[in-house]
């Protein structure tokens, strides 16, 4: 009886727990369909006074021994001028540290700052943020990433996104 019984609770475990890939499915939008990232209303808003350069802003410097966790934007490229735009972001870390995903934060540069963290939340993936179709206004837009590692080391990156159609 003492055998079988943690084998039995194993299989009822195994039964009560949907597989990842049905998890995936309850909590991520359908990869077919927009996302609106950027909205006319919020593209409308007056821009922020002044943009301060971060110091996470400077290329991939390794050198340190303790490294902060790197942002680099893949997606879309600086020519990307239509929208839906494949919206794509990985995240690099150092040390066998992970990026914490309680620490992320995205937000839309204006004179009042708009928290895009929830709209993403859905796309963050294990190395990043990947959106397949996300809808932005037309215009120029400045959009700051914020992320800490498990090991508590921070890294900011602006991110240019110019959209013309």
């Amino acid at each position: 009886m003492r055998k079988v019984l943690p084998s039995l609770c194993l299989v009822l475990a195994a039964f009560a727990v949907p597989p990842l890939s049905a998890q995936n499915s309850l909590t991520r939008p359908h990869d077919d369909a927009a996302v609106v990232l950027i909205s006319e209303q919020e593209a409308a808003l007056p821009f922020a006074r002044t943009a301060v350069a971060l110091a996470g802003n400077l290329a991939l410097d390794d050198r340190a021994i303790t490294r902060s966790p790197k942002i680099i934007p893949v997606s879309p490229t600086e020519e990307a001028t239509a929208s839906p735009i494949h919206f794509q972001i990985k995240f690099l870390t150092f040390n066998g540290a992970r990026i914490d995903p309680k620490l992320l934060k995205v937000t839309y540069l204006r004179q009042s700052p708009i928290d895009l963290t929830s709209r993403i939340a859905p796309f963050l993936v294990s190395d990043g943020i990947d959106i397949p179709r996300a809808l932005v206004a037309r215009g120029k837009h400045l959009i700051q990433v914020d992320v800490a590692d498990t090991e508590g080391r921070e890294s900011s990156k602006l991110i240019n996104l110019e959209i013309a159609r």
